[in-house]
């Protein structure tokens, strides 16, 4: 009887030391739902955790919840900050945005779709900033631009890159020849 005692109180404080240990690894995370005056369902998890000092910048937007609002303000915050996912839909539940936060920054990759549930944009953030890769469609859902942002910006690298290979493309894609008889007269004279 006394080892059973004695085992079920090493259970329980080895319980007790693995949720102090968890505590410290994974942050007080809670989910909260609501919806906007503009008929937005918006979804996501925060955190009651403050940002780590070393991950405050002046140049970045933060986001953080307070009374059913999602804020956002350069540099600064005050309130539950948006940590994990976050998941807006329109009024009739299609996808609007989906993406992630870490302490109020966009990080990873987001996406945004139109009220007609046309994939809209894909991007990748890291740091609160727009970095990497990112795809435009049109409203009917086709690709019309892609490239490369580097903090916000459309890396200019990569912009003349895609402006070149764009202008390449568009070459390949006309025609050598506006009508039969071009071609046969073409043919004729050896041109």
């Amino acid at each position: 009887m006394i080892l059973l005692f004695v085992g079920y109180g090493l259970v329980h404080s080895t319980d007790a030391l693995a949720q102090r240990y968890l505590k410290n690894i994974i942050p007080d995370q809670n989910r909260i739902s609501f919806t906007t005056s503009d008929d937005t369902h918006v979804r996501a998890e925060i955190t009651s955790q403050s940002a780590p000092e070393d991950y405050l910048s002046n140049q970045t937007w933060y986001f953080w919840y307070h009374k059913d609002t999602i804020i956002q303000a350069q540099g600064a915050y005050n309130g539950k900050l948006l940590h994990g996912e976050y998941k807006e839909f329109f009024s009739n539940w299609k996808p609007k945005v989906d993406g992630t936060f870490r302490y109020g920054k966009k990080v990873g990759e987001w996406k945004f779709w139109d009220d007609n549930g046309y994939l809209r944009k894909i991007g990748h953030w890291r740091g609160g900033h727009e970095t990497g890769r990112f795809r435009l469609y049109n409203d009917k859902g086709a690709l019309v631009q892609k490239g490369k942002m580097k903090k916000g910006e459309v890396d200019e690298k990569d912009h003349r890159l895609s402006k070149f290979l764009n202008k390449i493309t568009a070459l390949f894609q006309k025609p050598l020849f506006k009508s039969a008889s071009q071609l046969e007269e073409r043919q004729i004279h050896g041109n």
